[in-house]
């Protein structure tokens, strides 16, 4: 029944666009969203979107600091302190890194309550967040009503672009996920975002030669920073592009 609750309540938050805000970019921008996050989405991807004169989005989730699961390192407050230190976004994944859906908007805010306060123990008491990440993009009408007034933008799962009518709630993404990886796709999608002037969120997790599903290689990642280039689309972090579109 549970499952059942959760497909319904996810058609209905995607169909709920009460937060949604007009676009006023005037140029295509994209932006790289690396979740969870594991050590080689900065050891390896942040320095190749660092060498390509570019920062990105980090969505970092406290259960996960200086945690190894599954073969995995992830993030430490060192290099939490790092890229911070070199200006890329840390944005907002939740304390807790369960379905928060059907655990209603209570629940949602004591969970990304709880992850600030630990990213302030390690950034300091003045650090703030703006965006923020559902975990899994599980997401119903309440969660992502309470999330849309919390944060500036939320990002959902939900593949596509944004624009030229931006649902501030649930921003899509184009998947960089090696299970999802087509090149002559995501090269569609970039040229699509530039002939309208929209808005590319990319997603990955971990970076490797041998990624898990959710994740990118190498390659993959240098990819997509080629097709961009070749395209003329700024990489901005998540709270830049998120300027952009609203002020143009």
């Amino acid at each position: 029944m549970s499952t059942l609750f959760q497909r319904l309540y996810t058609r209905l938050a995607r169909m709920d666009v009460s937060q949604s805000i007009p676009s006023r970019l005037t140029q295509a921008v994209a932006s790289y969203t690396l979740d969870d996050f594991p050590e080689t989405a900065y050891t390896i991807a942040g320095r190749m979107i660092e060498e390509a004169g570019a920062r990105a989005t980090y969505f970092a989730n406290a259960e996960f600091m200086s945690q190894c699961i599954d073969g995995i390192s992830y993030y430490t407050p060192e290099l939490l302190k790092e890229i911070h230190a070199n200006g890329h976004e840390i944005g907002c994944h939740a304390g807790d890194h369960v379905a928060l859906g059907l655990r209603g908007p209570a629940f949602a805010r004591a969970s990304a309550s709880r992850n600030l306060a630990a990213m302030r123990q390690v950034l300091g008491e003045d650090f703030q967040m703006t965006s923020f990440a559902y975990p899994f993009g599980d997401i119903s009408p309440p969660v992502k009503w309470a999330m849309g007034r919390r944060y500036a933008f939320c990002r959902g799962v939900e593949q596509g672009l944004n624009g030229p009518i931006v649902d501030r709630a649930q921003l899509r993404i184009a998947s960089l996920e090696h299970r999802h990886w087509d090149e002559a796709r995501i090269a569609a999608t970039i040229r699509e975002s530039k002939d309208k002037n929209q808005w590319l969120i990319f997603l990955s997790h971990d970076i490797s030669e041998n990624p898990t599903p959710f994740g990118s290689t190498p390659a993959i990642v240098a990819r997509s920073l080629e097709l961009l280039a070749s395209e003329g689309i700024p990489i901005l972090t998540l709270k830049a592009a998120a300027a952009r579109v609203i002020f143009g």
